[in-house]
This record gives C-alpha cells, sequence and structure tokens, in this order.
C-alpha cells in the first residue's frame, strides 16, 4: 500500500469551539481556505502534494451519564495521503505554519511560539490510530492518478478524431497506434502493481492467528451476545431529516465525490468494547487482502474511509464516498449490511440486531433515521479528485497496464471497450 492516514485529534479550549468552526471559510475557487481571524492567513491547498482527500472536524462535547462531567470538544484533523506520516507533516507545516498555528491555538496545550519541532511534537502526540481502514486504489499514489487520468483523456480524443482512419483496422493495429500516438506526445505511465493476495495475507497472518481464538471465544459467549442484544433499546422509527449544518456540505456542485463524517457513542461494558474491536480486527484483515481492488464486499464507491474509536468512549466513522448521500447509505443497506450491523450494533440506538450482523441495516428507514441523527458536520472537507470515481480511477489504471503489452486480438477489443 503506499498510501498513509493520520486523524490527529486535539482538545479544543473551553468556550473555543465555536470560534474554531468560524476559521474554516471556503475559497469559491477551491484554491484556498482563509482563517477567518486576525491573521487572515489562507491554507494553500495546492501545496499539499500528495493529498487525496482531507478534512477538518470540530467534534461536540459528550456526556455519557446524567452524573458524568461532559467530555471537551475536540479538533479533528483528517488526511489520506501518499508517503510517509512525518514527511508529510513536516511538509505541511513548512509550507503553512501560520495556518496551523492559527487553527491549533484554540486548542490546549498548543505551543503558539514553539518552533517547527514542538509544533510537530504536539501533532504526533495527538494521533489516533485507526481500528479499521479501506481504500478503493491502495496500489496508486495521487501522481499516478492524475498522469493516468490525462492518458486517458488524451486517447480517447485521439480514438474520437482518427475514427474514420482507423475503418478496416483489427483491435491490436489500433491499439498499436495509440502506442505509438502517446509515444510522440511524451504520454507514459508509471507502472503500477496492484495488490496481491498471498502476500497480503501473509503479512496478516499473526494478525489472523490471533482472530481465530478470538473468534472461537465469540462463538462461546453468543448466548450472552443474543441476550444483551434483546435488552438493547433501538432506535424510534421517525422520519429521516438531516440538520441544514450536515446538509451544507454534502452534493457539492461539480464535485463527483461526497463525505461523511458520523459520529455515535459505543455501548457500555467491557463486552461490547472487546467485541467491536475483534470487529475491526476482522475487517481491517479483510480490507487489506480481499477488497483491494476498489471493492468493499460488492460496495465499489468508497475512495477511503475508516473507523476510530476516541478515548471519550465514541466510534468515529469518516469516509470519501462517490455519489449521493441517499445512493452511498442504499448500497450499505442492499451489499453491505453485515459488515456494518457487525460494527455499529456495538453502538447505541443501532436498529434491533439478531446475533451480531442479522437485521440492523437491514431495518431500512431506522437505519437511515439512526445514521443522520448520529451524522454530524464536517467543518471543512477538500477533495483532489473532483472529477473522478472509484471506478474511473481503477479503468483508467487498468487502460495504462495494457499499454505496456502487447495484447491479443480479442484483449485489444476489450481493452477499448474501456473507453
Amino acid at each position: 500500500m503506499v498510501h498513509s492516514v493520520i486523524s490527529i485529534l486535539a482538545e479544543v479550549k473551553p468556550k473555543q469551539g465555536e470560534l474554531l468552526r468560524r476559521l474554516f471559510v471556503d475559497d469559491p475557487n477551491n484554491h484556498s481556505i482563509t482563517a477567518n481571524s486576525a491573521h487572515s492567513t489562507p491554507l494553500m491547498l495546492a501545496t499539499f502534494e500528495t493529498t487525496h482527500f482531507l478534512r477538518w472536524v470540530v467534534l461536540p462535547s459528550y456526556q455519557s451519564g446524567p452524573e458524568a462531567p461532559p467530555s471537551p470538544e475536540f479538533l479533528v484533523f483528517e488526511s489520506n495521503f501518499d508517503g510517509l506520516t512525518e514527511d508529510y507533516l513536516r511538509d505541511c507545516l513548512a509550507k503553512n505554519r501560520l495556518w496551523f498555528t492559527t487553527v491549533y491555538a484554540h486548542c490546549v496545550d498548543f505551543p503558539e511560539q514553539g518552533s517547527d519541532d514542538q509544533i510537530l511534537d504536539f501533532l504526533r502526540q495527538r494521533m489516533r490510530p485507526y481500528s479499521a481502514l479501506h481504500t478503493g486504489y491502495p496500489h496508486l499514489t495521487r501522481a499516478m492518478i492524475d498522469e493516468q487520468d490525462k492518458i486517458q483523456r488524451h486517447v480517447e480524443k485521439f480514438l474520437d478524431d482518427e475514427r474514420p482512419n482507423f475503418a478496416g483496422q483489427t483491435a491490436v493495429q489500433i491499439h498499436g497506434a495509440v502506442v505509438r500516438e502517446l509515444k510522440q506526445a511524451g504520454l507514459q505511465a508509471e507502472e503500477t502493481f496492484p495488490e496481491r493476495f498471498w502476500p497480503n495475507l501473509f503479512k496478516n497472518l499473526p494478525r489472523l492467528l490471533w482472530a481465530i481464538p478470538q473468534g472461537i471465544l465469540l462463538l462461546i459467549m453468543l448466548p450472552y451476545l443474543r441476550f444483551r442484544e434483546k435488552i438493547d433499546r433501538p432506535i424510534e422509527d421517525k422520519p429521516v431529516v438531516p440538520s441544514k449544518d450536515v446538509r451544507e456540505i454534502e452534493d457539492s456542485p461539480n464535485i463527483t465525490q461526497n463525505q461523511m463524517t458520523h459520529m455515535v457513542p459505543i455501548k457500555p461494558g467491557w463486552f461490547r468494547h472487546w467485541l467491536l474491536k475483534l470487529v475491526f480486527l476482522i475487517l481491517d484483515i479483510a480490507a487489506r487482502t480481499l477488497f483491494t481492488h476498489g471493492r468493499l464486499g460488492s460496495l465499489s464507491n468508497i475512495h477511503f474511509a475508516r473507523w476510530v474509536i476516541l478515548p471519550d468512549g465514541r466510534l468515529l466513522f469518516m469516509s470519501n464516498y462517490d455519489g449521493s448521500w441517499e445512493n452511498y447509505l442504499g448500497d450499505f443497506i442492499d451489499q453491505a449490511s453485515v459488515g456494518l450491523t457487525a460494527v455499529w450494533s456495538n453502538s447505541l440506538e443501532f436498529p434491533e440486531t439478531r446475533w451480531l450482523v442479522g437485521g440492523g441495516s437491514r431495518d431500512g428507514h431506522r437505519f437511515l433515521h439512526w445514521t443522520r441523527k448520529y451524522q454530524i458536520r464536517t467543518d471543512f472537507w477538500h477533495s483532489w479528485h473532483q472529477s473522478l470515481n472509484v471506478k474511473n480511477i481503477l479503468n483508467n489504471d487498468a487502460i495504462c497496464r495494457e499499454l505496456r503489452r502487447t495484447p491479443s486480438e480479442a484483449e485489444a477489443r476489450e481493452w477499448l471497450r474501456r473507453f
């Protein structure tokens, strides 16, 4: 996998959450976001040269019970990028230091007058590991995606322009003409190496061996699980009404992708926390071995998605996906109900579940209402592949890989159908 991910969770100073939210003012040209403060400093998005998606979210405080003290608000910085985390953080700070100091001055213990190393230490100490992660194209860097898209557009135009001249030629001959045209145009995609099952399985073998006895223990505890499911209180069946704040940043015009930030308390008790971590272990192994070619189960519209367990007992889910919210959740219900139910049945008010994976999200109306109830506003989000969905990205990769070999006539015809 060439990608890295970070989730930085910083505690917000008391009564600073709303001020922090107001910092994020979107530039209409999508070139920068401006901190609406005395500094008036922009975050130059063009400097994030290896980033696929990023977001900032101010998480609201949470009170686990009537006598429990409320947790503080937190600021989450989430990014999906290429390369090493340390290099990425240093580059972000070097090119946007004033922006980061403006934003994180609202967070507890931030060294406003500190050196770069002190600021980096602050960010490192607040990184949270993901519990499960899915990447739609783990073998492709952002530079590869951009170059492959450029090649696909060039070839498509060339085929359209030269269509009359290709009359009577075989598919192999047309393929050869395309290769010569790209060479003349100076376009050549970097060779890519899709993830392979057996090497990935070998790398994850220790985790798999650890999961097996845990799974056996779960089988022994199934009667207790069923007992807990029967006394859990699911969400009421109400109309699905999203908040205005959430809807404002969904379905951005002229952008193929969408985003979702969702946060829900985990059910109390050691059993649910243990079970949730076991489910995450199994899902993460599956994502790294079985689902490495654009699909998560039967879903093929997710770029990056991850779950993170927060220190105050809440479960954070962040996703970058294609299409509308309604279609995305509908695909969840139709094609990925088992995995979603196994995870979210361990959180409060999830629709009634049977034996961990039954029911749950299949109760579509309650599931949509539950999702909206716990979905929160993403204060800032940006995509660097705004015109490309997952299928486009993987199709472009297949096109470019076929340019590196001499295909048979049948293979060349199949290749031409990709345009």
